[in-house]
Parts: structure tokens; C-alpha cells; sequence
């Protein structure tokens, strides 16, 4: 799907900033909680730009739990970093590594040409900045 993406012409940069983890009065949980779960399906079959919409309405609506936040935050950093914005895809993984410092992403994922290098980037940085 992604290399269809790619060859399409279809790359873009997304029009957003992240919002940092705890500047929204967390509200409609349940709109919420149906936008990130709509924003990953819409991730999983290609549908960047509108999979991306959908993640940040779920964080200005307010995500009850930290695990949605940063499973929230790590759509988009992936989606960031396929289409070739690299700089907002490390804020995306900050934002999730300041919300949960164990977060890590699965062997497959981690293994991603795109976006593992930038992740581990990331995580060493943060790690050391925690010394």
C-alpha cells in the first residue's frame, strides 16, 4: 500500500501541529475514542491524509487513557514519516515517549525502513536525556 502511495505522487505534508499531551480538557470519550479507532482503520487501508484528521480530532476531543494517546500519537508519527516529513514524525514519537517512557513499537513495526530508524533515533535521545 505504501509503495503505491509513494509511486502515486500522492506525498504530502499533513497541515498540523502536534498538541502536546495534557493542553485539552479531555471531553466526548466516546467521540474520541470512535475517531482514533476510525483514523487507524482508515491508516490501515491507505487513507493517510484522511487517517490523519481523524487521529487529531481523537486528541482535541480528549482520549480517556494514555495508551490511546499514544497509540494516537504513533499513527501519526508513521503516517509523518511516509510522507516524507521526518521532523513532525519525532515530535509525534517525543510526545508518545514523554506520555509513556516504555513505549515501544513491535518487532515489525521497529524493523520499518521509514520510520524504525527515526523511532530509534528518538528513543536513544530521549533515554538520554533522562540520565
Amino acid at each position: 500500500m505504501l509503495s503505491s502511495l509513494l509511486v502515486s505522487g500522492c506525498v504530502g505534508s499533513l497541515p498540523y501541529e502536534p498538541v502536546p499531551f495534557g493542553t485539552r480538557a479531555p471531553t466526548h470519550f466516546l467521540d474520541a475514542a470512535a475517531a482514533l479507532n476510525t483514523g487507524v482503520v482508515l491508516y490501515e487501508s491507505g487513507r493517510y491524509d484522511t487517517s490523519a484528521v481523524e487521529l487529531n480530532r481523537a486528541l482535541d476531543l480528549g482520549l480517556r487513557t494514555s495508551a490511546e494517546i499514544v497509540r494516537a500519537r504513533k499513527y501519526l508519527a508513521f503516517i509523518l514519516c511516509s510522507t516524507g516529513n521526518p521532523t513532525k514524525c519525532r515530535s509525534e514519537f517525543r510526545e508518545a515517549l514523554r506520555i509513556d517512557p516504555n513505549f515501544e513499537l513491535d518487532k515489525a513495526e521497529g524493523g520499518h525502513p521509514m520510520w524504525g530508524p527515526v523511532f530509534i533515533e528518538v528513543r536513544k535521545a530521549f533515554a538520554a536525556r533522562k540520565r
